[in-house]
């Protein structure tokens, strides 16, 4: 492996009143990418506190992640980020849309070439996981109907993809 230094610098800020601080929060000069989800931010006002906290930035938007993010919903979003240029993630929503954002960042800041130089696995087979002990684990969790104990409901569509990108 080639040696390599990553450094991922989180602040989370959380509570009542806090909304109206990013501007502070964020750097002044900051190129941000609001990512959220299906819209809820905008029916119990969040949105409108986020847009109103920055309103003198320069924000891109990204919206529609989904539950359990696709991969090709954030390359979309890395697509964006790179075009405009961003500098920085706000995340605005639940889980799915922190993990999508964890992704996009990563991505907008990479290329796949990064990626392949530190010799990460590209999938089960590189730790001779095979496809029967992918189906041993996705089975037992398709019968209990939630996935890895985050409730996430998994059908048999949601067990094929798993297998594709597994394997």
């Amino acid at each position: 492996m080639q040696n390599f230094t990553y450094c991922n610098p989180v602040k989370i800020v959380f509570g009542k009143g806090t909304i109206a601080k990013l501007n502070e929060i964020i750097g002044p000069k900051a190129k941000i990418l609001l990512t959220y989800g299906g819209g809820s931010i905008k029916k119990n006002g969040v949105y409108r506190q986020v847009k109103a906290a920055l309103k003198k930035r320069k924000v891109v938007e990204f919206g529609g992640i989904e539950p359990n993010p696709s991969y090709e919903t954030c390359i979309k979003a890395v697509q964006l980020g790179r075009r405009e240029r961003v500098d920085f993630i706000l995340a605005v929503g639940g889980g799915s849309v922190l993990d999508g954002s964890k992704f996009i960042a990563a991505a907008i800041k990479h290329t796949i070439e990064f990626f392949n130089s530190i010799d990460m696995p590209t999938s089960l087979k590189d730790y001779n996981i095979t496809r029967k002990d992918t189906e041993k684990v996705v089975n037992r969790f398709a019968r209990r109907g939630s996935a890895f104990g985050e409730n996430r409901d998994i059908d048999a569509k949601a067990v094929e993809k798993i297998l594709k990108l597994c394997l």
